[in-house]
């Protein structure tokens, strides 16, 4: 979903509604063989539903049952159980009614205390999702009735934010979706998609498929409309001859059993959606935590045709996955630059980095706002057509065909130009915020501030003036800036726009010795302090912004781009003769992490395959003798800033700018005491976690004359869990290392005769 949570790759990212209906049946050993077979069914995200009662459709309260609401530790035991298993989580709270009724029916009598009582349940989950590290939060499920009372549905979204710091979704049954107002105050569009497809049994692949045409172009539509990628939070089939004619309601009685039928409907689906730029996720219906649950259960796929058609899907995108090599290595390059003097490489290499086409400064333009909760826009069927701003819009995320396709993958191709949100993300990450956005002057008018980049905020197609709030301050002096008591500017900029922020900064963003706008940051923590160390930190988040706004790249600049990248490889490989072997290890295994721990995004693969070929750019500006002496003596200091200094050579090449944020922190640790800003635990971006246990892993399997096994590798590697890596990736590491192949000892040199 957004947010980097749910995938957002070539195709959608599979999952399931994990259901049951006991006290204790998630905390048993039947539901986690259900994780087990969910997760070898090649399914990424488990949506664990919770179901709470009213007593009638006229009830005027929700509550839980003692006999069949799964009890909180069970809920809580299964969230961490699934991250174990690296699957995305979902929690999804349902609301149901004792006598039958649809939820989508209800009229309680008295609303008031029923949005109470709903309130509550959604703000006791969103703390139990935060508790539990789960990504997404469902804040209500195909309550037609009730959504379409916005204000009270926007409250309820406001708690769950103030407790839960994941994605936050709706999900709307299908007849009711686009009826929905309040998508704007969620990150995704969740749609419960039982649209009929049939008006008989018996409907061929074709015509199913050829009935999802109009329902796919109207939810994009509804997208692109509301700004929100898509999801469908439940799509499911029964097991019967009518299962696309009725699809809700085919299971709800008896009838025969057909399991073609419903997985002729499965494939229909996923062929219908295939290629679709604005669906991030299917999560399908139902997937019973206790098998035993799914005996005359009409939905589950367990066990019938419609698991092999997930599998297959699957795997198809597995296959399609890997990031080959996406920069060819030059032998006559190698051999050219070995025939030059050590300083001879330096100075190629900065020529290569610093060649790129010169653009206009007005092209800098489109920026962020301030890091504020933003007024809500006008809630008409039409909404405000944006600001004009300059081609600074973060890339939209491209999916195409390509992971069903087995041709061969170009990483500069995938990674695609820069996205200004992502670098908003990766701030909000690493300086520890719920918010941060790039506000920049506005192309037509110097006096107005748009947005350009935004993370945790929804502030893109406003204007404010250039002196309003923390990003006007830091505009007019030209240096970071933080602010103890947020408030203190509402009285500037109105107390709408500064809603629950607490703390702010914000740092300049100069474009060509100009500053053009700035990188803001929030946080609803009344506690939170940024120190010095902290705004050197946003400033440096701040020079990749103004790097990506001036040299955000392009297709027309690849092949420009892979010149520059053979250059620094070349150039790296000629200062030792082991490290092409240890990059391509680092690399090797880097690969293989990033398909069990990161979203299923091209873009994010690529990132994390060029930062892994290219994490040690930095040590082309330290001596030759300090590379060689690593961190002994005088020369530790300088090994300790090629992050940094790697970073900012990788800044400069048009596109690379999230690359290089990747670079910067790949040697920080978990305990906090790596370089170059002491960051710990997962305040550390995860692809850089992910290269600073691939990197161990190549240094030991690849050491000269006498590689360690993967057995040892992994051993020291878990000796180092907690400490020095992420103990999650070190697991992960363990497994993907154990299939890994041994390296072969490189034969020391022999001696020349004389």
């Amino acid at each position: 979903m957004a947010a980097a949570v749910l995938a957002a790759g070539s195709g959608p990212s599979l999952g399931a509604n994990v259901t049951a209906y006991q006290p204790n049946a998630y905390a048993t050993p039947a539901a986690e063989q259900a994780l087990d077979r969910l997760r070898d069914t090649g399914i990424r995200d488990a949506a664990i539903v919770v179901t709470w009662y009213m007593d009638d459709a006229r009830d005027s309260t929700v509550a839980p049952d003692p006999a069949r609401t799964p009890s909180d530790d069970s809920v809580l035991q299964l969230i961490r159980r699934a991250r174990e298993r690296e699957l995305r989580v979902a929690l999804k709270p349902h609301v149901d009614v004792r006598t039958g009724t649809f939820r989508g029916e209800i009229a309680p009598l008295n609303e008031t205390e029923w949005w109470a009582s709903y309130a509550a349940m959604i703000e006791r989950y969103a703390e139990l999702a935060n508790a539990g590290g789960a990504d997404v939060l469902v804040v209500g499920d195909e309550l037609r009735s009730m959504s379409d009372d916005a204000a009270a549905f926007r409250d309820v979204i406001a708690r769950a934010r103030a407790r839960f710091r994941g994605t936050l979704t709706y999900a709307a049954n299908w007849d009711e979706v686009e009826q929905v107002r309040f998508w704007d105050d969620l990150d995704v569009i969740g749609v419960d998609a039982y649209y009929p497809l049939a008006r008989a049994p018996g409907a061929t692949p074709q015509e199913l498929r050829d009935a999802w045409r109009p329902i796919v172009a109207r939810l994009e539509r509804l997208s692109e409309r509301w700004g929100r990628p898509l999801a469908l939070t439940e799509i499911g089939y029964a097991a019967r001859p009518d299962a696309a004619v009725n699809p809700s309601g085919a299971g709800a009685r008896p009838g025969p059993y057909d399991p073609d039928s419903q997985a002729a409907a499965y494939e229909a689906a996923l062929d219908a959606w295939r290629g679709s730029d604005r669906l991030e996720a299917i999560w399908w219906w139902d997937w019973p935590a206790d098998p035993r649950d799914a005996v005359g259960d009409a939905f589950s796929p367990r066990d019938r045709p419609a698991e092999d058609v997930l599998r297959a899907f699957a795997q198809r995108e597995a296959d399609g996955d890997g990031l080959l090599g996406g920069i060819p290595w030059s032998l006559m390059s190698v051999v050219a630059i070995w025939l030059l003097l050590p300083l001879g490489f330096l100075a190629i290499v900065r020529v290569l980095a610093a060649r790129r086409p010169a653009r206009e400064a007005e092209e800098a333009a489109p920026v962020a706002a301030p890091v504020a909760e933003a007024p809500a826009p006008a809630r008409a069927d039409a909404e405000p057509e944006p600001e004009p701003l300059p081609a600074l819009e973060a890339r939209p995320v491209r999916r195409g065909g390509g992971r069903f396709s087995r041709q061969r993958r170009d990483a500069l191709r995938d990674l695609g130009p820069v996205s200004i949100d992502r670098l908003c993300e990766l701030t909000c990450r690493v300086l520890d915020v719920e918010m941060a956005a790039v506000l920049v002057r506005a192309p037509d008018d110097h006096d107005s501030l748009v947005t350009a980049g935004q993370a945790g905020v929804r502030l893109r197609g406003r204007r404010w003036p250039a002196d309003a709030g923390v990003a006007g301050l830091v505009l007019a002096s030209g240096e970071p800036l933080a602010l103890s008591d947020y408030s203190m500017l509402q009285a500037r900029i109105g107390g709408e726009q500064t809603r629950g922020v607490r703390m702010g900064a914000a740092a300049p963003v100069v474009v060509q010795h100009a500053v053009r706008g700035t990188l803001s940051i929030g946080t609803r923590r009344a506690d939170r302090r940024f120190d010095e160390r902290e705004l050197e930190l946003l400033g440096a988040m701040a020079d990749l912004v103004a790097a990506a706004i001036s040299r955000p790249g392009g297709p027309d600049e690849i092949e420009d781009v892979r010149g520059q990248l053979r250059g620094l490889r070349a150039a790296l490989d000629a200062r030792d003769q082991d490290e092409h072997r240890r990059i391509a290890a680092t690399a090797g295994i880097a690969t293989r992490l990033g398909k069990r721990l990161l979203p299923a995004d091209r873009s994010l693969h690529a990132e994390l395959e060029l930062a892994a070929r290219l994490h040690d750019v930095g040590m082309l500006r330290v001596p030759s003798a300090a590379a060689r002496g690593a961190t002994a003596g005088d020369n530790r200091r300088l090994t300790r800033l090629h992050p940094a200094w790697g970073c900012e050579l990788l800044a400069e090449i048009p596109g690379l700018q999230g690359v290089a944020a990747i670079v910067r922190f790949h040697r920080e640790r978990w305990d906090g005491r790596g370089d170059p800003h002491g960051l710990a635990g997962p305040r550390i971006p995860l692809a850089s976690r992910i290269i600073a246990v691939s990197e161990a892993w190549a240094e030991l399997t690849t050491a000269a004359g006498a590689p360690r096994s993967p057995e040892h590798a992994i051993h020291e590697l878990r000796a180092q869990a907690g400490r020095r890596f992420d103990p999650r990736v070190v697991e992960v590491a363990a497994s993907v290392g154990a299939t890994m192949p041994r390296q072969v000892p490189r034969p020391a040199p022999r001696p020349v005769a004389r």
